[in-house]
């Protein structure tokens, strides 16, 4: 199978194996640190803009490409239509109790409709 982490592990191992001879190769070289340090950072950075090069092109988050949905190829089954019978609202049934709100202007409960202005 050559699918997506084939090709990434390859890259890796191919990264890792170019930063090692090239650590292998300053320290035949005997070079000073400093320079093996500017060399490895400089492999680095070589090694940093592979990589990036290689996710630019690829969908993820603030990439700017909008991601790859994985779709169904089968046809829709065509709409059903909805036909309304009644019209309104459904009649309450006698069982349930009226639900009163109050208007913003009623402080206390006695003000509430329906209360009969009983103290409560």
């Amino acid at each position: 199978m050559n699918g997506p982490g084939d090709r990434q592990g390859l890259r890796f191992a191919l990264e890792l194996i170019f930063l090692g001879g090239l650590a292998a190769a300053l320290a035949v070289a005997e070079a000073r640190g400093i320079v093996i340090a500017g060399v490895m950072l400089a492999g680095w950075v070589l090694v940093a803009g592979i990589e990036w090069a290689s996710w630019r092109d690829r969908p993820h988050f603030d990439s700017g490409l909008p991601p790859r949905w994985n779709t169904s190829t089968r046809e829709l089954p065509p709409p059903l239509t909805v036909e309304q019978r009644t019209t309104g609202y459904p009649e309450a049934r006698r069982d349930e109790a009226l639900t009163w709100i109050a208007p913003p202007d009623a402080e206390r409960p006695s003000d509430w409709p329906g209360t009969r202005g009983e103290g409560v």
